[in-house]
């Protein structure tokens, strides 16, 4: 084995161990460039900020270096979540889109929480969250285009007796102010934190999740996502449910400061 190898070896080796380290000591916490800085020159004094920016770049390229906003990260080795839609749902989600001018609307799937949680769910709803003037514009809409099992904001009989009892029920309800919500390939969709948000606090409208399974769902997801907990607290906050979610949280060690996002 010549030199160079072994010299290739041992840098290699030491750059994993540097970034198990950094992992190690801001895991799911927001950093500023200024605090990273003074953290590698505790080991490096003479480090410049041009090497320095190097690093970061290249943080960022392993995905471990998470930009949040400007001169703001997020140190995890976690992925961001991504909502996946099936064509149908994409085909209502542009149709909807293209019918109303700049419409706020928030769409998907309840077979998305199949992901985390423990009893698979069979039957798979599509909601639509959308301006509560428009829930009867949009519902008649899809009905003259021969999209049937729809409900607007359906009350628990009409969950219990219809809704149940329909193959891949679509449901309209108001979309609160503020819902935090993500946008890929054009259509938009609740974000994550909302989504755990929601099946905790609307029992009626997610009905098929019994027990402690939302519970299960929101720390699964936590474990295998960023979460940003503030984004998921104060919407609990709108929703009456931060205590509940905040005592969970702390129960699974998965709340650890106000400025962490886990």
């Amino acid at each position: 084995m010549s030199k160079s190898i072994i010299l290739d070896k041992t840098g290699s080796e030491m750059v994993k161990f540097e970034e198990s380290k950094l992992i190690e000591r801001f895991n799911n916490k927001v950093v500023t460039r200024e605090e990273l800085y003074n953290y590698y020159r505790k080991f490096e004094p003479d480090l410049n900020y041009y090497t320095f920016s190097w690093r970061l770049h290249d943080l960022k390229n392993k995905n471990i270096l998470k930009p949040i906003k400007r001169n703001h990260y997020l140190i995890s080795n976690k992925p961001f979540y991504e909502m996946r839609l099936d064509n149908i749902t994409k085909e209502i989600a542009n149709f909807i889109s293209n019918e109303y001018d700049s419409v706020k609307i928030s769409i998907w799937e309840t077979s998305c929480l199949n992901e985390f949680s423990q009893h698979l769910m069979s039957n798979k709803i599509t909601i639509i969250e959308t301006e509560k003037d428009l829930l009867e514009s949009i519902y008649f809409t899809l009905k003259d285009n021969e999209i049937s099992n729809i409900f607007i904001e359906p009350d628990e009989n009409i969950m219990n007796y219809y809704v149940s009892e329909s193959q891949s029920p679509i449901i309209l309800k108001r979309l609160l102010s503020r819902s935090p919500l993500q946008k890929l390939n054009g259509i938009s969709s609740p974000s994550l934190e909302k989504i755990l948000v929601d099946i905790i606090s609307d029992k009626k409208l997610f009905y098929f999740i019994e027990g402690k399974e939302s519970e299960r769902i929101l720390i699964n997801a936590m474990e295998k996502y960023i979460v940003d907990t503030t984004t998921l607290l104060n919407y609990a906050e709108r929703r009456e449910k931060r205590k509940y979610i905040e005592q969970i949280l702390y129960e699974n060690n998965l709340l650890i400061n106000s400025d962490t996002n886990i």
